[in-house]
């Protein structure tokens, strides 16, 4: 694959896989996609490929796979990342099917890394790990079941990417990584969660809108520049105004 494509910057992301097979079948599925970023976050099997030849082909993904502690580890340089589930519960969540899913994690490749991120087999993501990503996106099912297999979900989603090749599209501007984002939304529960409940809810708010807006770098120092004023304010309401340059902005 030319590593200087789109695809290239686009990362699949399997949390606690605990089936080697589905892992095997996911490779194919990317290879065949032309998708060569796959990433395993604690997975439970204790080998990629119970059936050789379900990775027929896609031994190089494989073999290449990395291996992540946490999610939050594994998405550190990710600028977008999308959260796959049937979760659509919670406020402030952008949720989306498989086809605009293609289309904004292409556009966001253009310019920046983008995931898509899958739960576990039995149980799918859970809130803590959709609270690290920008949007959700669920398949349209005209039943009542509980999910699609792991591997076929992946073959979806990169079915669509394989679609979206020709859409034409404008790069984004590029966003904040994820690194970058919970340093913020660490310094914002420092300023708020000792509030009370109310006050941690004001930062889970705040953080999702952030996700949303997908910041900038640059738009990133005059959010931390905002908290450090807030958390002056709430401290000592006396306190001098912050004065200088949002470029110089205080370590946490």
């Amino acid at each position: 694959m030319d590593r200087s494509s789109w695809q290239s910057r686009v990362a699949v992301v399997l949390v606690e896989p605990s089936h080697g097979g589905n892992v095997a079948a996911v490779a194919r599925v990317m290879v065949v996609n032309g998708l060569a970023d796959l990433r395993l976050v604690t997975p439970e099997c204790t080998h990629a490929v119970d059936e050789p030849w379900l990775a027929w082909g896609a031994e190089d993904i494989l073999r290449g796979a990395r291996r992540f502690g946490t999610l939050a580890e594994s998405l550190a340089e990710v600028t977008y990342a999308v959260g796959c589930t049937r979760r659509i519960r919670g406020r402030g969540w952008p949720q989306m099917d498989p086809q605009r899913t293609a289309q904004e994690v292409r556009r966001e490749a253009e310019s920046g890394t983008a995931a898509l991120v899958f739960g576990p087999e039995r149980t799918g993501l859970h809130r803590t790990h959709l609270e690290l990503c920008h949007a959700r996106s669920a398949i349209p099912q005209r039943v009542s079941h509980p999910s699609y297999n792991l591997s076929h979900a992946v073959a979806i989603y990169a079915y669509e990417l394989t679609m979206a090749k020709g859409t034409p599209s404008s790069p984004r501007p590029a966003a904040a990584t994820g690194v970058a984002l919970r340093v913020l939304r660490d310094r914002l529960d420092a300023v708020l969660a000792p509030r009370g409940p109310g006050g941690r809810r004001l930062a889970r708010d705040l953080y999702r809108l952030w996700l949303r807006a997908r910041p900038t770098e640059s738009e990133l120092r005059l959010l931390h520049r905002a908290i450090l004023l807030m958390g002056a304010r709430l401290t000592n309401p006396a306190a001098e105004p912050i004065t200088g340059s949002s470029d110089r902005i205080p370590a946490p």
